[in-house]
Protein backbone atom coordinates (compact mmCIF):
# COMPACT_ATOMS: atom_id res chain seq x y z
CA UNK A 1 0.00 0.00 0.00
CA UNK A 2 2.58 2.54 0.61
CA UNK A 3 4.01 2.12 -2.86
CA UNK A 4 0.79 2.42 -4.38
CA UNK A 5 0.41 5.91 -2.16
CA UNK A 6 3.63 7.28 -2.70
CA UNK A 7 3.01 6.38 -6.48
CA UNK A 8 -0.05 8.83 -6.19
CA UNK A 9 1.78 11.25 -4.56
CA UNK A 10 4.84 11.19 -7.06
CA UNK A 11 2.23 11.42 -10.31
CA UNK A 12 0.61 14.50 -8.32
CA UNK A 13 3.77 16.46 -7.46
CA UNK A 14 5.58 15.76 -10.79
CA UNK A 15 2.24 16.99 -12.76
CA UNK A 16 2.99 20.52 -10.90
CA UNK A 17 6.54 20.91 -12.46
CA UNK A 18 7.64 21.68 -16.31
CA UNK A 19 6.06 20.74 -19.31
CA UNK A 20 3.76 18.04 -20.46
CA UNK A 21 6.58 15.99 -21.80
CA UNK A 22 8.32 16.30 -19.07
CA UNK A 23 5.52 15.32 -16.61
CA UNK A 24 4.72 11.73 -19.12
CA UNK A 25 8.36 10.93 -18.73
CA UNK A 26 8.62 11.17 -14.86
CA UNK A 27 4.76 9.39 -14.76
CA UNK A 28 6.12 6.18 -16.57
CA UNK A 29 8.87 6.01 -13.30
CA UNK A 30 6.75 6.55 -11.17
CA UNK A 31 4.79 3.40 -12.77
CA UNK A 32 7.74 1.22 -12.68
CA UNK A 33 7.60 1.32 -9.11
CA UNK A 34 4.16 -0.26 -9.48
CA UNK A 35 3.77 -2.12 -12.35
CA UNK A 36 5.99 -4.51 -14.77
CA UNK A 37 6.10 -3.67 -18.02
CA UNK A 38 9.29 -3.10 -20.42
CA UNK A 39 7.82 -0.44 -22.58
CA UNK A 40 4.70 1.75 -22.66
CA UNK A 41 2.83 4.60 -24.88
CA UNK A 42 0.97 7.56 -22.76
CA UNK A 43 -1.71 8.54 -24.89
CA UNK A 44 -4.07 10.92 -25.97
CA UNK A 45 -7.00 10.89 -28.92
CA UNK A 46 -9.80 13.01 -29.96
CA UNK A 47 -12.67 10.87 -31.35
CA UNK A 48 -14.71 12.81 -34.24
CA UNK A 49 -17.30 10.22 -35.12
CA UNK A 50 -17.51 6.78 -34.83
CA UNK A 51 -15.11 5.11 -36.04
CA UNK A 52 -12.71 8.08 -36.44
CA UNK A 53 -9.92 7.92 -34.35
CA UNK A 54 -6.81 11.09 -34.00
CA UNK A 55 -3.99 10.44 -32.11
CA UNK A 56 -3.03 13.99 -30.53
CA UNK A 57 -0.17 13.14 -28.79
CA UNK A 58 1.91 9.79 -27.71
CA UNK A 59 4.59 9.67 -25.17
CA UNK A 60 6.95 6.43 -26.19
CA UNK A 61 9.44 5.10 -23.44
CA UNK A 62 11.69 1.91 -24.10
CA UNK A 63 10.50 1.59 -27.96
CA UNK A 64 12.19 2.86 -30.61
CA UNK A 65 11.03 6.45 -32.20
CA UNK A 66 9.60 4.92 -35.42
CA UNK A 67 7.13 3.37 -33.20
CA UNK A 68 4.50 5.54 -34.21
CA UNK A 69 5.48 6.35 -37.23
CA UNK A 70 4.62 2.83 -38.50
CA UNK A 71 1.85 2.33 -36.07
CA UNK A 72 -0.13 5.51 -37.58
CA UNK A 73 -0.90 3.44 -40.78
CA UNK A 74 -1.98 0.37 -39.30
CA UNK A 75 -4.77 2.30 -36.51
CA UNK A 76 -7.43 1.91 -38.59
CA UNK A 77 -7.33 -1.82 -38.68
CA UNK A 78 -6.41 -2.28 -35.26
CA UNK A 79 -9.48 -3.90 -32.80
CA UNK A 80 -7.49 -3.20 -29.85
CA UNK A 81 -7.86 0.40 -30.29
CA UNK A 82 -11.01 0.72 -31.54
CA UNK A 83 -12.22 -1.30 -28.61
CA UNK A 84 -11.21 2.54 -26.78
CA UNK A 85 -14.21 4.00 -28.90
CA UNK A 86 -16.72 1.70 -26.82
CA UNK A 87 -14.67 2.42 -23.38
CA UNK A 88 -12.69 -0.42 -21.23
CA UNK A 89 -14.37 -1.23 -18.43
CA UNK A 90 -10.95 -2.64 -17.26
CA UNK A 91 -7.67 -2.78 -19.13
CA UNK A 92 -7.42 -5.44 -21.90
CA UNK A 93 -4.95 -7.74 -21.72
CA UNK A 94 -3.71 -10.08 -24.49
CA UNK A 95 -0.62 -11.73 -26.52
CA UNK A 96 -0.11 -9.04 -29.60
CA UNK A 97 1.09 -11.59 -31.94
CA UNK A 98 -1.38 -14.34 -30.89
CA UNK A 99 -4.15 -11.91 -30.95
CA UNK A 100 -2.98 -10.54 -34.68
CA UNK A 101 -2.34 -13.16 -36.69
CA UNK A 102 -5.20 -15.47 -35.21
CA UNK A 103 -7.81 -12.48 -36.49
CA UNK A 104 -5.92 -12.58 -39.78
CA UNK A 105 -4.76 -9.05 -39.15
CA UNK A 106 -0.65 -10.32 -40.49
CA UNK A 107 0.59 -6.53 -40.87
CA UNK A 108 -0.77 -5.58 -37.46
CA UNK A 109 1.16 -9.00 -36.55
CA UNK A 110 4.27 -8.33 -38.04
CA UNK A 111 4.28 -4.45 -36.78
CA UNK A 112 4.02 -6.97 -33.32
CA UNK A 113 6.89 -9.28 -34.62
CA UNK A 114 9.34 -6.20 -35.85
CA UNK A 115 8.89 -4.00 -32.49
CA UNK A 116 8.90 -7.38 -30.30
CA UNK A 117 5.76 -7.04 -28.60
CA UNK A 118 3.92 -9.47 -26.75
CA UNK A 119 2.07 -9.11 -23.51
CA UNK A 120 0.24 -5.94 -23.70
CA UNK A 121 -2.15 -4.20 -21.05
CA UNK A 122 -4.22 -1.33 -22.32
CA UNK A 123 -6.57 1.10 -20.64
CA UNK A 124 -8.00 4.51 -20.39
CA UNK A 125 -10.68 7.23 -19.91
CA UNK A 126 -14.39 6.39 -21.17
CA UNK A 127 -14.17 8.41 -24.54
CA UNK A 128 -16.15 11.38 -25.17
CA UNK A 129 -16.68 13.21 -28.43
CA UNK A 130 -14.94 16.48 -28.37
CA UNK A 131 -13.63 15.81 -24.87
CA UNK A 132 -9.68 14.78 -24.95
CA UNK A 133 -9.29 10.86 -23.87
CA UNK A 134 -6.08 9.34 -22.52
CA UNK A 135 -5.14 6.01 -22.62
CA UNK A 136 -1.78 3.91 -21.57
CA UNK A 137 -0.79 0.72 -23.54
CA UNK A 138 1.91 -0.99 -21.11
CA UNK A 139 3.80 -3.45 -22.57
CA UNK A 140 6.25 -6.77 -21.68
CA UNK A 141 8.37 -9.07 -23.53
CA UNK A 142 7.83 -13.13 -23.52
CA UNK A 143 4.59 -15.29 -22.75
CA UNK A 144 4.10 -14.22 -19.34
CA UNK A 145 1.18 -12.42 -19.34
CA UNK A 146 0.30 -9.31 -17.04
CA UNK A 147 -0.51 -10.67 -13.68
CA UNK A 148 -4.15 -9.54 -12.39
CA UNK A 149 -2.49 -7.66 -9.39
CA UNK A 150 -0.51 -5.37 -12.11
CA UNK A 151 -4.44 -5.62 -13.75
CA UNK A 152 -6.09 -4.25 -10.15
CA UNK A 153 -3.09 -1.62 -9.92
CA UNK A 154 -3.59 0.16 -13.10
CA UNK A 155 -7.33 0.55 -12.77
CA UNK A 156 -6.77 2.42 -9.42
CA UNK A 157 -3.50 4.14 -10.60
CA UNK A 158 -5.15 5.26 -14.02
CA UNK A 159 -7.93 7.70 -12.99
CA UNK A 160 -5.15 9.42 -11.04
CA UNK A 161 -2.72 9.08 -13.68
CA UNK A 162 -4.96 10.64 -16.29
CA UNK A 163 -6.20 13.54 -14.34
CA UNK A 164 -2.67 14.74 -13.62
CA UNK A 165 -1.87 14.92 -16.96
CA UNK A 166 -5.50 16.58 -17.51
CA UNK A 167 -3.82 19.39 -14.70
CA UNK A 168 -0.26 19.33 -16.32
CA UNK A 169 -1.75 19.74 -20.07
CA UNK A 170 -4.00 22.77 -18.51
CA UNK A 171 -1.48 24.30 -16.99
CA UNK A 172 0.41 24.48 -20.23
Amino acid sequence: MHTFSRALLGIYRESTKGSLHEFQAAAVQVLHDCLDFDAVVLGGSQFYSNPDLYIMSAHIDGLPRTFMDDYIPLLSRDPIMKSLLTGLGRPLKLDLQYFYENCGLSGLADFARLYKLRQMMIFGDIPCPGIPTRWIMLFKDGAVAFPEAGERRLVHLWPHLSQATSMCDERG
